[in-house]
């Protein structure tokens, strides 16, 4: 079925005529999808709070027509066990639908283990449903008989011997018998983690996919609905350097409030709008299928003011779109080791299954979906609650799963982009940190990350999820020295006590900053990495006090065309 043709603007010039598809029925045959599984909750398996009460699977209607949950059941292929109305109002989920036999379209439903109830009456350990949610439960004392580390899920229509029809399967494989307790069903990735469900991230292409919940659970909300609405994109064959690809938008509803199904709808390149039409929905689903070209560039799709990114990284990406821009390796029980991440493309980049680590050992940085917006940071650090007593307030922050470690004197860290290929790499010496515990700062993002020159000392404790200090006083093309108050008291009077020495310094050039004195003695000389701003207290090296009169601070840059000097004069008086 055509509509169209959509108005296509810029750079895609060729006419393009707006494909809208409909979804086949059997897409969702009898209306319900798996979103989330509980199967490793916090505690011990076969105590209340642990396994024996919390595991619970969340399954969501997002079609237009009401599911009944007559003959309904549930099966991990070994036991079968029928699903019912949770009967009875459970302390703390009072706003949480009960004792109601049907998911009404664009309803979230929660089944839960039957000893749920006790264990929030009992241990008081309630799990955090979203209001609204429906509450079912099993006939049987556990759920699936206790989920087990790799169990997959079957709904289904029938008895506990026989299958009428299959409601939705979340397994490896597919179903071959017709008998609900055949074999065991196997739902292996992603690995359980103790503590964490796994949620569904894309559920309307051929081949759905789940991540780890990033909240630990979040049962009776998912995380991909946005204001009613998932909407997904997929790509066809892209073999470079073709310069488009073609993109599908496949999008539902699932909001029960629905009154129309035309929507305005909208395709962005950064910024400018280049796609625009009416979108119709047909059993609450439809699909926009048009061409994009494969750049360095930012989609944006939208329905009615909605936003959701396009990730386009996913088939294309810059040689080398993020940059290591802020290191700090001291970890100890009181602060976590810490490494800052830039976006300097202009285009959204996925980190899902991006690694971070050197030759020798690496770790996953995340295992979901998260994109990096173009100029935007990211901290990936050891301990996300160490960190944030440092730097409250500081988002976005990522805990990996596994952590790379950093060693504190001399190292090579290294981004992989999820192919393996290497997108940045640094390399860095104690050195550099001028025998302090301060992170040190790229000066420019163009420039290598193992040379030493363009790593600099940060301000304070760093300036994490923030554009680093050094841009605005190592990013220059030509070097300046400003120093005051002149004339300087170093008398203890708690006024003019110290002068202030600030360098401006191109990211290539090193520094010696000393001190001479009227008669060309040099009597303090500052040592390291060079730094904004230095601070002299009119002693000398060994500590004696400097005799008033002239003096002159004296900056040797040296850089790869040779060793200049600046000079500026000053007054020392008490």
């Amino acid at each position: 079925m055509q509509a169209g043709p959509g108005k296509l603007n810029g750079p895609l010039s060729v006419l393009v005529y707006l494909v809208i598809q409909f979804y086949p029925t059997l897409l969702f045959p009898r209306n319900l999808i798996i979103t989330e599984l509980y199967r490793n909750p916090d505690g011990i398996e076969s105590a209340l709070c642990g396994g024996k009460s919390h595991e619970f699977i969340e399954i969501i209607n997002p079609g237009p027509d009401t599911f009944f949950v007559d003959n309904f059941f549930l099966s991990d292929g070994n036991e079968a066990d029928s699903i019912l109305p949770f009967g009875m109002i459970i302390s703390g989920h009072d706003s949480c639908v009960t004792n109601q036999s049907f998911l009404a379209p664009g309803q979230i439903g929660l089944i839960l283990d039957s000893d749920y109830k006790v264990a929030v009456e009992k241990q008081g350990c309630v799990l955090p449903i979203s209001k609204g949610t429906v509450l079912f439960t099993c006939a049987d004392a556990e759920l699936g008989n206790g989920l087990s580390d790799d169990d997959g899920i079957l709904l289904y229509k029938g008895s506990r011997n026989r299958i009428d029809s299959i409601v939705c399967l979340l397994s490896d494989n597919q179903l071959e018998s017709e008998s609900p307790v055949s074999a065991k069903i196997v739902f292996s990735d992603p690995k359980n983690i103790e503590g964490y469900s796994i949620v569904v991230s894309r559920l309307l292409s051929d081949k759905k996919s789940f991540d780890h919940c990033p909240t630990h659970v979040s049962p009776g909300w998912l995380e991909i609905v946005q204001q009613g609405w998932i909407v997904e994109f997929t790509f066809g064959s892209y073999v470079y350097p073709q310069e488009n690809v073609s993109c599908t938008l496949s999008c539902i509803c699932v909001n029960p409030d629905l009154q129309v199904n035309k929507f305005n709808y909208s395709l962005k390149k950064d910024g400018s709008v280049v796609l625009q039409g009416v979108l119709s929905l047909e059993k609450n689903m439809a699909q926009v299928i048009t061409p994009l070209q494969v750049d360095s560039v930012d989609y944006r799709f939208y329905i009615d003011n909605i936003e959701w990114k396009i990730d386009l990284s996913s088939i294309f990406l810059p040689y080398s779109p993020l940059k290591i821009n802020e290191i700090y390796p001291f970890g100890t029980q009181f602060e976590s080791e810490w490494y800052e991440l830039v976006n300097v493309s202009s285009m959204p980049i996925n980190l899902k299954n991006w690694k971070a680590g050197n030759f020798e050992d690496t770790s996953v940085i995340t295992k979901s979906e998260y994109l990096l917006e173009p100029g935007s940071f990211l901290v990936i650090t050891k301990s996300k609650q160490l960190f944030l007593k440092s730097f409250p307030g500081v988002s976005p922050v990522l805990q990996p799963l596994a952590w790379h470690i950093l060693n504190n004197y001399s190292d090579t860290l290294c981004i992989f982009d999820s192919d393996g290929n290497m997108r940045d790499i640094v390399c860095y010496r104690y050195s550099w940190f001028g025998n302090t515990h301060k992170p040190i700062e790229r000066v420019n993002s163009t420039i290598d990350g193992c040379d030493s020159t363009n790593w600099v000392i940060s301000t304070g404790s760093g300036t994490p999820g923030y554009p680093n200090g050094a841009l605005f006083w190592r990013n220059v093309s030509k070097a300046e020295i400003e120093i005051g108050p002149v004339p300087f008291t170093p008398d203890q009077d708690g006024k003019d006590d110290l002068l202030s020495i600030k360098l401006s310094l191109p990211a290539f050039s090193s520094v010696n900053l000393c001190i001479y004195d009227f008669r060309g003695t040099k009597v303090r000389c500052f040592y390291g990495p060079a730094r904004k701003q230095y601070f002299w207290d009119g002693k000398t090296d060994n500590g004696k006090v400097v005799q008033c009169g002239p003096f002159f601070v004296v900056a040797e840059l040296t850089s790869a065309t040779g060793t200049t000097l600046l000079r500026k004069k000053g007054i020392l008086w008490r």
